[in-house]
């Protein structure tokens, strides 16, 4: 889990829906939004759709894997969004791509 300073609130989150802007990075597994804040280190949100993993333990251990893997991304004082695709159905393909993603080469 993140520090307090480090999640978004849900306050915070609603600033990103109502303008129904396009997410600025989107794949198959999941969609980004990310907007500059005025803090010195980044904030996190991660949004799971009980469409997605209709268990809420799945949905929790989804977010902590999610979770550990964004503590280590560097620092451009933005707040960002992640948000599961509905597609994903099981914790298990949540854990096989962010295996897949922490492995794959960087660029």
């Amino acid at each position: 889990m993140l520090p307090r300073k480090q999640r978004l609130s849900r306050l915070e989150i609603a600033r990103f829906f109502p303008l129904r802007t396009p997410p600025r990075f989107t794949c198959a597994w999941f969609d980004l939004w990310a907007q500059p804040n005025s803090t010195n280190h980044n904030r996190y949100a991660i949004v799971i759709p009980n469409k997605t993993l209709t268990r809420a333990v799945d949905r929790a251990y989804s977010r902590r894997r999610i979770y550990a893997l964004v503590r280590n991304w560097p620092n451009y004082r933005e707040d960002r969004l992640i948000r599961l695709k509905p597609h994903i159905r099981s914790r298990q393909q949540v854990k096989n791509f962010l295996t897949g993603f922490v492995a794959a080469p960087k660029l």
